[in-house]
């Protein structure tokens, strides 16, 4: 599976600095995921451990994987400076099934993933992903995953730029979509591309796969969003928001 973020690396992390990030989609993916203390979660596409700190904080027992060697680097150095217990590898989420029969690690109560599927190059990317983490969950355990809403960056990307997204579309037509964002911040800036998937096509892949009970709960702001950034900054990011948050079960009998 290509990715550009071994280029990327610690530049990534420009996009954490805008205020939809933490104030909408932290506060959505947190409230999707739920209580995590004493479950064995697997963080998939973890990046340099930005959420899988948080989660490790929260009392999670955490095993954060990516396949850029680069972001596992950086989230390892990161564990080093101030060590949470956080295990961090370099694995490939279409092959999820043989890290753990590598690393002997058992299945997990909980899988998260953020902006995994949205690296799906082709469906039967898609289609390895899906059946990948359903593989790693244990009967009645969950996937929670934090991506592109499909909706909004293809039919309404004209409000990106308030939110500090430079968006290119760079075709649109369903499944298979691509676009390409930006952000700038400091003098520098980061860019990267995506395919996006249909949600009914992520769900159907996802049941396919062995999940149920799939949902895709509405992007929220929390009261601290609201208190700093003000009401009316939200309005249009509740209508068409950049992100959007997918859930599922884990089949006990599939």
């Amino acid at each position: 599976m290509a990715t550009d973020y071994d280029e990327l690396g610690a530049q990534y992390l420009l996009t954490k600095s805008l205020p939809w990030k933490h104030f909408t989609e932290r506060y959505t993916f947190f409230k999707a995921v739920g209580e995590v203390r004493g479950l064995q979660l697997l963080d998939v596409a973890c990046g340099e451990g930005f959420y899988s700190r948080q989660f490790r904080d929260a009392g999670a027992e955490v095993v954060g994987v990516d396949i850029s060697c680069e972001m596992i680097r950086l989230a390892k150095e990161k564990e080093a400076q101030q060590s949470k217990g956080i295990r961090y590898e370099v694995a490939d989420a279409t092959a999820l099934a043989q890290f753990v029969e590598q690393t002997g690690l058992k299945h997990f109560d909980l899988a998260v993933a953020e902006w995994l599927l949205d690296y799906a190059d082709t469906l039967e990317m898609l289609r390895q992903m899906c059946r990948s983490l359903a593989s790693v969950v244990k009967p009645g355990g969950r996937f929670i995953h934090l991506g592109g809403c499909f909706d909004s960056i293809f039919n309404h990307p004209e409000t990106f730029p308030f939110y500090g997204i430079e968006l290119e579309i760079l075709n649109s037509g369903g499944d298979g979509s691509r676009c390409r964002w930006t952000v700038s911040a400091d003098g520098e800036s980061v860019s990267a591309e995506n395919t996006m998937w249909t949600p009914a096509t992520i769900t159907t892949e996802l049941e396919a796969a062995g999940f149920t009970d799939v949902q895709w709960p509405a992007a929220e702001i929390g009261a601290k969003g609201i208190e700093t950034m003000g009401q009316d900054y939200w309005l249009e990011y509740l209508k068409h928001p950049y992100h959007a948050v997918t859930t599922a079960t884990r089949l006990e009998n599939f």
